[in-house]
């Protein structure tokens, strides 16, 4: 069975008391959505912009939307007050955006789908270390709803290389023990 966070349902019942005495709270709720929605960049956790309760609406909802929770759901799990029907109101109008919105957000890490590297000498380098071999890794990615190729480079001497090397192979084996259970 898919839940809401606890968090999320504590923060809008702290609320009620305080929409009770609200004249249009539909409308108010349906304006934060509106910035949220049209803003260009759609993050809502600590904004100004928004009250405690539009802030914990905007949470209640967007887990909501995050868990595909049902209309029915939200009825089950928020106490009868007119924040109910008001949230069941924004969450039915505004469901269809917010998933498309969420939707566009990268989830995954950019793929690797290249590796080179090249072998060079530094005369100096910021540890203080002169003339010395450097490792130049060069990674070709592609970044999560992108179609470009984006480059990484990296330097590093023996040790720095040493360090990847060994976290890698530790990697390798936490994969590897993981795919043996």
């Amino acid at each position: 069975m898919v839940e809401i966070p606890r968090v999320c349902i504590d923060e809008v019942s702290a609320q009620v008391s305080a929409c009770e005495t609200m004249t249009d709270l539909d409308g108010t709720l349906s304006e934060a959505f509106e910035r949220l929605t049209l803003s260009k960049d759609a993050t809502y956790e600590g904004a100004s912009a928004y009250t405690d309760l539009e802030r914990a609406v905007l949470h209640f909802v967007i887990e909501a939307v995050r868990r595909d929770i049902s209309s029915e759901k939200i009825i089950e799990i928020i106490p009868e007050c007119r924040l109910r029907n008001s949230l069941i109101t924004v969450y039915e109008k505004y469901r269809d955006i917010l998933k498309e919105i969420m939707s566009s957000i990268g989830w995954e890490p950019p793929r690797i789908v290249g590796f080179d590297w090249t072998l060079s000498r530094a005369l100096e380098s910021n540890l203080g270390k002169e003339d010395c071999a450097v490792a130049e890794l060069h990674f070709e990615t592609i970044p999560s709803g992108s179609n470009e190729i984006k480059k990484i480079s990296v330097c590093c001497d023996k040790d720095q290389l040493q360090s990847i090397l060994w976290t890698l192979k530790e990697a390798q084996n936490s994969v590897n023990s993981l795919r043996l259970k």
